[in-house]
C-alpha cells in the first residue's frame, strides 16, 4: 500500500506544480506582427492616486504598419477612441502620445488563444491593460 501511495505521490506532484506555472510572454519579434492585427477586446484597471477605475476596453490593429486605435468605454466622457502607431519595442508591442501618455503590451500565446497584456499610462492614470484577441 505503501508502494502505491508513493508512485501516487511521485505522479501527481509533478502535474500539479506544472499546472499552476504561468504561460511565459513571448518575446515581440517583427516576424510576431501578422498575428497582432485585428480585434482585440480587454479590460482597463487603472488608479489615479486613491481613485481606481475599470473599463472595458478594444484595440484594433489594422495593419503591418501597426497602424490601429484605443477604445476605452465608460469614461467621464464617455466612449474614447484614441488612434496610434505602434512598434516593435524591446520585445513588446509599443504605442504613444504626447504628455507621458503610452502603452505597452506582451505577448501570451497559449494553444490557439492570443493575449496582450501589460502597464499603461495616461497623464495621472497608471494601470494594467489585458486583451484578448477575438479576430
Amino acid at each position: 500500500m505503501r508502494v502505491i501511495l508513493c508512485c501516487l505521490v511521485l505522479f501527481w506532484l509533478p502535474v500539479a506544480l506544472f499546472s499552476c506555472a504561468t504561460i511565459p510572454i513571448k518575446p515581440l519579434e517583427q516576424s510576431d506582427i501578422p498575428e497582432l492585427i485585428g480585434k482585440w477586446k480587454g479590460v482597463l484597471k487603472a488608479t489615479s492616486g486613491s481613485e481606481s477605475s475599470e473599463q472595458s476596453t478594444e484595440l484594433e490593429i489594422f495593419n503591418e504598419g501597426l497602424e490601429g486605435k484605443w477604445i476605452i468605454h465608460g469614461t467621464s466622457q464617455g466612449t474614447v477612441s484614441h488612434p496610434f502607431v505602434g512598434k516593435i519595442e524591446g520585445s513588446k508591442f509599443v504605442f504613444s502620445w504626447a504628455n507621458d501618455r503610452w502603452v505597452k503590451l506582451g505577448l501570451i500565446k497559449s494553444n490557439d488563444k492570443k493575449k496582450l497584456e501589460g502597464p499603461f499610462r495616461w497623464s495621472q492614470w497608471d494601470g494594467t491593460l489585458s486583451f484578448r484577441k477575438v479576430e
